[in-house]
């Protein structure tokens, strides 16, 4: 079959990623999620409806402890809030449950 669509998700079931669900303070307005090797902001985003975040990143992830994810507020009334060393949970594509 030579539809480029087909060749992308060929496999895809078999797809590993890291997956990350936090239940979030309802005070925060904002979240960020960085990788603490080489500073590289992966996510910056208001918060989610619900109050909870779920998102999927690079399966590296699931293989060290090396993400650090902050919540802010935006008139500065409480303290940036952050975790450091977290270590995603890997699922399969088709496992995911956003």
């Amino acid at each position: 079959m030579n539809n480029p669509f087909f060749k992308i998700t060929k496999g895809a079931d078999q797809l590993r990623v890291g997956s990350l669900t936090v239940d979030l303070d309802p005070d925060c307005e904002r979240l960020f999620i960085m990788d603490r090797t080489s500073g590289l902001i992966l996510l910056y985003a208001d918060k989610p409806l619900g109050n909870v975040f779920k998102g999927a990143f690079n399966h590296k992830y699931t293989l060290t402890n090396n993400l650090i994810l902050g919540i802010i507020d935006s008139n500065n009334t409480y303290e940036c809030k952050v975790i450091d060393a977290i270590m995603l949970e890997s699922v399969l594509v088709p496992d995911l449950n956003l």
